[in-house]
């Protein structure tokens, strides 16, 4: 069965913060894997990743299905399949300071910026911007097993 049979990849979103040149920055690594004949199953596959841990020796990200949902397949993301994204200088100027929720008055913050509406904590897709960034960076960054946060899942038709 060929990809163009199963056009549909599973996505999902990593954020961690890590130090590039001595400063503390947001990396965001958008990551595709799997091929799926229907939405529906990448979609499944997507929001049933448990776990996503990076291998040094793989030099890859592993995303892990709950075996209890699903097959407990494994997926192996290489460079090739991973987006590197980081907040522009802009959108940061207006965020301020990151919210460090282990500090006093952090709760009560969020509450705030959630109940206000206040928009400068949004984030678009014009936020982003794509950095230099690659599998022997993350290998610096991160030691072996790292379980990165998922932030977000989805599904992409490669056809498109």
């Amino acid at each position: 069965m060929s990809e163009t049979d199963r056009p549909y990849r599973a996505t999902t979103t990593l954020c961690e913060q890590i130090r590039i040149e001595g400063k503390l920055v947001s990396l965001d690594m958008n990551i595709v894997f799997g091929h799926f004949k229907t939405k529906e199953q990448a979609l499944k596959v997507s929001y049933a990743a448990q776990s996503v841990t990076y291998s040094s020796s793989d030099r890859a990200i592993l995303v892990q299905e709950r075996k209890n949902t699903q097959s407990g397949a494994v997926y192996y993301v290489y460079d090739e399949d991973i987006e590197y994204l980081t907040l522009k200088k802009e959108k940061e100027l207006i965020m301020g300071k990151p919210i460090d929720v282990t500090e006093p008055g952090s709760v009560e913050k969020i509450t705030e910026i959630l109940e206000t509406g206040d928009t400068s904590y949004l984030i678009t897709e014009d936020d982003l911007e794509k950095i230099d960034f690659d599998m022997d960076k993350v290998n610096k960054n991160f030691r072996d097993g790292f379980e990165f946060q998922n932030i977000c899942y989805g599904s992409v038709d490669i056809r498109e």
